[in-house]
């Protein structure tokens, strides 16, 4: 039995080292990832000046480039991987070497060491299933440049402004700006060029990679079919029509307030995924006088509506042959909180909703919709009856 605790402990800390050992990373769209220990021997600031004054300059290895900052304690635990590719760069092209660290230098540097850069441009199991950087052939639009030899990956740059000089780091060694044809041999030659994925949009304050779209129109405008758009915490004022069409998701986070111009229409012909949460709703309401609501169309299947306040809606949610999942919802001051039309499937849910004080109906019912309504709701003080239950 004593043996058995012995091994269990020893192998408890040998977990416990394991994890000491490695740092959880995300991608711009959100996949984790491990980054480890570089396990490189460290150097001081003398080693820093004489491999600087060594190497660059005039009549030096490196006559072209420049070593940039000063040095710093654990200089020589990240490479240049994680440097080029990782969130607090930033996603967009650099205009100059102010850029650097542009969303803030990590600190302590340690397990910041990743052997290939594959990750970042192959994360297509994150959270919102769009790869977070893709390859083009246009190098005025990259952002990051990898460098191959043989069949190896080496290194990673970021490009900054017209692309004559990048700024990488070079092993454990310190950050270089330099032309792109100068760098140390056993690095090769260019290989790829990246951008960020245009195909996934933000909007607001909050991106952990810096993307900010400015309004949801702006970012759904020239969309690439099946993107998506996700909307950080924060009112947003909408003064026209917004459509979901074109196999686009919306995506709207915990907090999210909008607020429609009089008539406005959210029209969603593909995806709402609005899910807030018990102390952090979503709220759809007008910026003043009356707005159209949200109105889900056949191909809005796979919406989710949750922990949501839609009010003051000439119709809160109109649901037009179509199917979508309800839940948690307070539907309230609108001229008709829920009509369902040409819906006669029959699985529509209508689960756990407070849906009161609409002036003329609370759920509407019309030309073969039978959605699932159950008593978990609670519906008062609607404009026709008590219930506020009406078919026809």
């Amino acid at each position: 039995m004593k043996k058995l605790i012995t091994l269990v402990s020893l192998l408890l800390l040998l977990f416990a080292v394991i994890n000491l050992n490695a740092a959880t990373l995300y991608t711009p769209n959100g996949k984790s990832f491990s980054s480890s220990d570089a396990g490189r021997s460290s150097y001081n600031a003398d080693y820093f000046e004489a491999w600087k004054t060594n190497n660059f300059g005039p009549g030096k290895p490196y006559p072209n480039s420049e070593v940039l900052g000063e040095w710093e304690n654990g200089l020589w635990e990240y490479n240049c991987h994680v440097f080029a590719w990782n969130n607090w760069q930033g996603a967009a092209r650099w205009s100059s070497e102010s850029d650097m660290w542009t969303l803030g230098k990590p600190s302590p540097y340690n397990l910041l060491w990743r052997d290939y850069p594959d990750v970042w441009y192959t994360d297509s199991d994150n959270p919102i299933g769009i790869v977070s950087y893709i390859e083009t052939s246009n190098q005025n639009e990259a952002s990051i440049v990898t460098y191959k030899s043989g069949s190896t990956i080496t290194h990673s740059a970021r490009i900054v402004g017209s692309g004559t000089r990048y700024i990488s780091k070079w092993g454990s060694n310190p950050i270089v700006k330099h032309p792109p044809t100068e760098v140390p041999s056993f690095y090769g030659s260019r290989y790829k060029y990246y951008k960020i994925n245009p195909a996934y949009r933000p909007v607001g304050t909050g991106d952990p990679a810096g993307r900010n779209w400015g309004t949801i129109e702006n970012a759904l405008s020239g969309i690439p079919s099946g993107g998506a758009v996700s909307v950080y915490s924060g009112t947003y004022m909408q003064s026209n029509n917004i459509t979901i069409n074109n196999n686009i998701t919306l995506y709207l986070k915990p907090g999210v307030t909008l607020k429609f111009g009089s008539g406005k229409k959210l029209t969603i012909n593909s995806t709402l995924k609005a899910e807030g949460t018990y102390s952090n709703r979503i709220t759809f309401r007008s910026q003043s006088g009356t707005w159209y609501g949200i109105e889900f169309n056949n191909g809005s299947s796979s919406s989710r509506v949750r922990y949501c306040t839609i009010k003051n809606a000439q119709v809160g949610i109109h649901m037009i042959h179509t199917n979508v999942y309800l839940h948690d919802n307070k539907i309230e001051y609108n001229t008709t909180g829920l009509l369902f039309e040409n819906y006669s499937d029959g699985s529509g849910i209508v689960n756990c909703h407070e849906i009161s004080f609409n002036s003329s109906y609370g759920i509407r019912c019309k030309t073969y919709s039978d959605p699932l309504i159950f008593s978990s709701n609670t519906i008062h003080d609607n404009g026709w009856g008590y219930a506020g239950i009406y078919g026809d």
